[in-house]
């Protein structure tokens, strides 16, 4: 008997870390605890050893310059949603 017919929750696929470029939709992780949906508008990539990339994200209401790390690439309803409020690219 296989584990999907016992009733066992199916195994995600992990996906690989996506780089945040220009006009891809986002949601930044705040340090304040919320998050906000925003669109990349600048990626600064630094030479200094360690020193993480930094991103201008734009959101619906205020702009925000971040790490890297604090980013993830925005997908499915959440990307449609980045699109409509801050009138980011259709092709992205």
């Amino acid at each position: 008997m296989s584990k999907a017919t016992q009733g066992a929750p199916a195994k995600r696929k992990e996906r690989p870390d996506e780089i945040a470029d220009e006009n891809t939709p986002v949601k930044v992780e705040r340090l304040s605890g919320d998050s906000m949906l925003g669109i990349v508008r600048e990626r600064t990539e630094y030479d200094a050893h360690g020193a993480p990339a930094r991103v201008l994200v734009e959101g619906a209401d205020t702009t925000v310059n971040v790490a890297a790390g604090q980013v993830s690439v925005a997908r499915g309803s959440n990307a449609d949603v980045v699109r409509s409020l801050v009138g980011g690219q259709e092709d992205v």
